[in-house]
């Protein structure tokens, strides 16, 4: 209880820390994740009193593995955090305290924060369905337990991934094992997409989405979560209430054992290979060091990747890439007389794969672009009193960032061409239209994260602050919005409408109607999307630049980027 004290007074002390507007915008996001999964929540428990049986089962067999995933992904980078990287864990290191009582009060001290919104809304579905369905008033307080067993089950794996890991990782790779952590967490995200379609047991013609829910093996252990609610919608077998979630429980606590024994050993060797200093033997070279001289945007360009280079974990930027490559690709399996059109025809499979890279794009070049100036963290100084203009700095950021995704991109153009047999004119329209679009968004991105750099040398993944990322994350959208928009007026040819009916009822059924009006004007559309194309993309990437440059010059790059004390 002495611990549990001390951490609240210590998250206490942090919260009161925090300035006004990041303590607004975590209260912003939280407000809007419960009220948005409420609102989809109770959309989805109205129809709850006409399901079959089947439907029952198998939609809140998916329903808990989503809580469960959800779970694991929010858990297992902020119980890394907590295990290994916490601002405390020296000083409770230093008190006469098993490392054991430690891990117990970190876990306990997780489910503050996404799991704790997980559970709320999960909860809270289990209420609108026994509200609608008329199901067993049991419902009450089996719905939490099953639920909470859920939340906790996730916690405890993704503990016990934490003080696997850390077992096997050497020390001299101790600063990429958060990217490794974050490999794990985009892994589980990708499967859970890829679930309903390992399966592929939905009816892929069936227009009522309930229907299209896949039908999980009897041997599945989340199918007995989906027994126990239709239990409880018809009243028979009501044991199932108590049974579940208490095996569930069970194995939980099974799953927490096992990582109290590694505790020991795990907390300890996770703590001093992240801490601790590895020293590195000195190269032996009788060859002398030649030396070139380079123009300033050069060496800039060059120093911005040995910073990415020296420290994997700076990659964990665009981690979220690895994920968005495979919108196009679920979004085309996901619809099968889709993904048959899409393969007989090239154009349809380059259309939907564009918007995705653009997609893709949009987010992970403009995360990347934005933690630029906070990787500089403590050489700001110095590269502050060098006399180089501040558009130089800028034009430099820019160019280096910019050119790894776009050779990312290139890659995956390159794999999508082989596959869909594109003609080679359709790969380099593709690429010319998404290098001009990206710019708008980098020199963006750039200002943004100019006015939002943050260096945590503890946490790599705090570049900018949380204003400044949620921003980002709109803004981004936004551009990607208007930016496919003006890309259909360019590039959709004048006689595709026809091909491209099958997009009526998808999220991107512009693309039709943009083909429709391009065949009435073709001439006409075609150029004004060129214009607005290169007005939109160069005239954000000129704001961008401009404010940046002016801003640097007004205040200077020490004052803008935040610098947190090395703990």
């Amino acid at each position: 209880m002495n611990l549990l004290k001390l951490e609240w007074q210590l998250t206490r002390n942090r919260w009161k820390t925090l300035k006004e507007t990041r303590k607004l915008l975590y209260g912003f996001v939280a407000f809007l994740g419960v009220m948005i999964g409420i609102y989809i929540i109770n959309t989805i428990m109205k129809t709850s009193p006409v399901w079959p049986d089947s439907i029952t089962i198998h939609l809140f067999t998916l329903l808990f593995m989503i809580v469960l995933l959800l779970t694991m992904i929010t858990g297992i980078p902020e119980m890394f955090n907590h295990l290994f990287t916490s601002d405390d864990l020296s000083f409770l290191n230093s008190l006469p305290i098993k490392k054991s009582s430690i891990f117990q009060m970190k876990l306990i001290r997780s489910f503050v924060g996404g799991p704790t919104l997980i559970a709320i809304i999960s909860i809270v579905s289990m209420y609108y369905f026994l509200y609608y369905s008329g199901a067993s008033l049991h419902l009450l307080w089996a719905g939490p337990l099953m639920c909470l067993s859920m939340v906790f089950l996730g916690l405890t794996l993704s503990a016990f991934i934490n003080l696997g890991l850390v077992q096997i990782l050497p020390k001299s790779r101790a600063k990429e094992l958060m990217t490794v952590m974050s490999g794990v967490t985009t892994f589980i995200l990708v499967m859970m997409f890829q679930v309903p379609n390992l399966l592929n047991t939905y009816d892929h013609s069936s227009v009522n989405v309930l229907e299209r829910i896949p039908s999980f093996p009897n041997w599945f252990p989340f199918v007995w979560l989906g027994k126990s609610m239709l239990a409880a919608k018809t009243g028979e077998q009501l044991p199932l209430l108590i049974l579940v979630p208490i095996g569930f429980f069970v194995l939980s606590f099974i799953i927490f054992i096992l990582s109290l024994s590694f505790t020991e050993m795990g907390m300890g060797k996770g703590f001093s290979k992240l801490h601790g200093q590895s020293i590195k033997k000195k190269r032996n070279s009788n060859t002398k060091n030649k030396f070139k001289v380079y123009k300033p945007r050069k060496i800039l360009i060059i120093k911005e990747w040995r910073m990415i280079q020296r420290d994997v974990r700076e990659w964990m930027a665009i981690a979220p890439l690895a994920v968005l490559i495979i919108v196009p690709f679920v979004f085309m399996a996901s619809n099968q007389e889709l993904a048959n059109q899409a393969l007989t025809s090239p154009y349809l499979s380059w259309a939907i794969t564009q918007v995705g890279i653009l997609f893709m794009f949009s987010y992970g070049n403009s995360m990347l672009m934005s933690s630029s100036f906070g990787r500089e963290g403590e050489n700001v100084d110095f590269l502050q009193s060098l006399p180089i203009k501040p558009l130089d700095i800028l034009i430099s950021k820019l160019v280096a960032n910019w050119v790894l995704v776009f050779i990312l991109v290139a890659v995956l153009e390159g794999i999508a061409t082989i596959l869909f047999h594109w003609q080679i004119h359709y790969l380099l329209i593709g690429l010319v239209a998404i290098a001009i679009l990206s710019l708008g968004i980098s020199g963006i991105s750039l200002y943004i994260g100019l006015t939002g750099a943050r260096y945590n040398p503890n946490k790599v993944n705090e570049r900018i602050n949380g204003v400044a990322s949620f921003v980002i994350m709109v803004v981004s959208f936004i551009y990607f919005i208007f930016a496919v928009m003006i890309w259909a007026c360019v590039t959709v040819p004048a006689n595709m409408a026809s091909n491209l009916e099958m997009l009526k009822t998808t999220p991107i059924s512009f693309l039709y109607n943009v083909a429709v009006w391009k065949g009435d004007q073709p001439l006409l559309v075609t150029v004004i999307g060129i214009v607005v194309l290169l007005l939109f993309s160069f005239g954000a990437l000129a704001f961008g630049l401009y404010n940046g440059s002016k801003l640097i010059q007004s205040k200077g790059l020490r004052k803008l980027i935040e610098i947190v004390e090395r703990s």
